[in-house]
């Protein structure tokens, strides 16, 4: 696997991977890359804009300060002097006084190899947990754009010109507005109804606003449904979002175990396939 895959499970490299076991490193990737960052060493296996090595976050977020161009698929070590310090005249090729000045400020160790370590420190926690606390993270924004009706759906799109269709991008020829989001998408409503076979009581919605009504009496008086309702939407959501750039969605079956997985049990890992 190591010569077929190589040993980067944080960066997609693109290639099709029939493996199963790969593809389950790859997800896990997902997951880590966004709480740990490269301890520079010899930069011989850092991506400059796609690994994170500065502050808390990838270069290519950064597009205002560097010429990405430049730099695609560049290592870090490439950025070294033969003596082993950073080459001001390279780094001024591609980014402005200021980004040089952080850059300078980190340490390298030439003579050790790279090495992964979490970007924040909290003491009693593993890696998994602060994984899984990045997931709540990412559902919870979710959820605050939600309500701010700033999630780019397709009904959205369209009406901002940026789309020519408003329907559901996995086909359900309704609208793709928030309330089909939320309540009537029918891949949620089979996700939802593989969850209520396991005997979770989820309440059935026929509206938006029904729906948010009741989710806030219903965190009150049981959080668990509430919240397992809520991750629901969300990882249909991300469903969506496969699909719309041609991948495939994970089966209903799956979801609705990782549903479970991050509102119950916050230990288990998600699966993948």
């Amino acid at each position: 696997m190591l010569a077929k895959y190589g040993d980067n499970v944080l960066n997609d490299s693109g290639m099709k991977s029939s493996s199963n076991v790969w593809k389950i490193l790859k997800e896990g990737g997902k997951f880590l890359k966004p709480i740990v960052r490269w301890k520079v060493g010899n930069g011989e296996r850092i991506f400059v804009l796609n690994d994170i090595w500065l502050l808390n976050r990838c270069l290519n977020e950064w597009p205002t300060f560097l010429n990405c161009t430049g730099l695609e698929n560049m290592y870090l070590h490439q950025l070294f002097t033969d003596s082993g310090d950073w080459d001001v005249a390279k780094l001024a090729m591609y980014f402005n006084e200021d980004l040089i000045c952080i850059i300078r400020e980190v340490k390298m160790d030439v003579l050790q190899a790279d090495l992964l370590e979490t970007i924040f420190k909290f003491f009693g926690k593993s890696i998994s947990g602060l994984a899984y606390e990045e997931v709540l993270r990412r559902k919870e924004i979710f959820w605050w754009r939600l309500y701010k009706f700033a999630i780019p759906s397709n009904h959205f799109l369209k009406f901002r010109r940026l789309a020519e269709e408003d329907c559901c991008a996995r086909g359900c020829l309704s609208v793709e507005n928030y309330e089909h989001i939320v309540v009537h998408c029918k891949f949620l409503q089979e996700i939802l109804e593989c969850i209520r076979k396991w005997r979770f009581g989820l309440p059935v919605f026929q509206s938006l606003e029904e729906c948010m009504l009741q989710l806030r009496g219903c965190s009150r008086l049981n959080s668990g449904l509430a919240r397992i309702y809520c991750v629901a939407v969300f990882l249909n959501w991300k469903n969506r979002n496969l699909v719309k750039h041609g991948k495939n969605a994970l089966p209903c079956s799956i979801t609705a175990a990782n549903v479970i997985s991050l509102a119950v049990l916050k230990s288990c890992p998600t699966l993948v396939s």
